[in-house]
């Protein structure tokens, strides 16, 4: 899963708090894209379970951001899909 974090000059990936469910997960890449923003990619839990599951992000020195709902082991069909830097843009201060 691949996150865009908002713009910020440094930021490191140890610095990164992903959670998916309620489960912190550890993230595994961090770079930035050219224009500002950050995105990083984390695997989801084992033994998630199919259906809705929460993905929150923070770093060491700042409160989660908006949580985004995905998708886990469920069907293509109507579902509603959109890009992810579109909709998981997390502002951060500081850091």
């Amino acid at each position: 899963m691949q996150i865009a974090v908002s713009p910020l000059r440094s930021l490191r990936r140890e610095n990164l708090r992903p959670e998916v469910a309620g489960f912190g997960v550890p993230a595994l890449v961090l770079h930035p894209d050219g224009e500002g923003y950050w995105f990083t990619s984390f695997r989801l839990p084992p033994g998630l379970r199919q259906g809705w599951h929460d993905v929150r992000l923070r770093t060491v020195s700042s409160q989660f951001g908006n949580a985004l709902r995905i998708a886990v082991d469920m069907a293509r069909e109507g579902l509603t899909f959109a890009r992810m830097k579109q909709i998981s843009v997390l502002e951060l201060e500081g850091a």
